[in-house]
């Protein structure tokens, strides 16, 4: 059975292009909070974390009010970047498959977060999944332009029939994402 990683991430804000490649390291914010859980094939958690990160780079209004980690909170309560990037490669390692809600987001976030240190993104080629994007035939939720991707309380509702608060939080959703993950690889929807 494998093992997966699952994490998400709190940022300063949006990326200036959704489409620029995570090596454009000015185009996308910067972490301020990374919490992840990594769990065995039966969703069972073997290790978790959640990470607020000390930052200089300005967090907007609106990413504030959105996850409440103000640019204070993050210089009062955070842990240095570094050391908080050192324990989430050690996961990295010993996981099969990485896992986030909007992976695309998470994945290009942190692989900046690591350019930006001037270290490789330790990604490699591990399996990736992304429960959003995966999820969007089986929610089946109306959208302009046919299905739409659905949120992570939208993809909880769907899998266990009820909603949740604390979202944006990243460890509350990372949680959440591991609850989806569980239901998602029981209906074959993903494995």
């Amino acid at each position: 059975m494998p093992t997966y990683l699952i994490f998400d991430t709190e940022t300063t804000g949006l990326p200036k292009s959704w489409k620029a490649p995570m090596k454009d390291i000015g185009n996308w914010p910067s972490i301020v909070q990374l919490a992840w859980q990594l769990v065995d094939g039966e969703m069972n958690t073997l290790a978790a974390e959640c990470f607020i990160i000390q930052t200089k780079v300005p967090i907007s209004a609106a990413a504030a009010k959105m996850h409440g980690i103000t640019q204070q909170r993050s210089l009062r309560e955070g842990k240095p970047l570094l050391e908080v990037l050192d324990q989430f490669t050690a996961a990295i390692v010993q996981a099969d498959v990485l896992v986030a809600h909007n992976l695309d987001f998470d994945h290009k976030v942190l692989g900046s977060e690591y350019l930006r240190a001037g270290r490789k993104p330790p990604f490699g080629k591990k399996k990736m999944i992304c429960t959003m994007k995966s999820s969007v035939d089986f929610c089946r939720l109306p959208g302009p332009y046919g299905y739409k991707w659905p949120t992570l309380e939208e993809l909880h509702k769907k899998l266990l029939g009820e909603g949740f608060s604390g979202a944006h939080h990243a460890g509350t959703d990372v949680e959440m994402t591991r609850r989806c993950l569980g239901g998602l690889v029981g209906a074959g929807v993903v494995g």
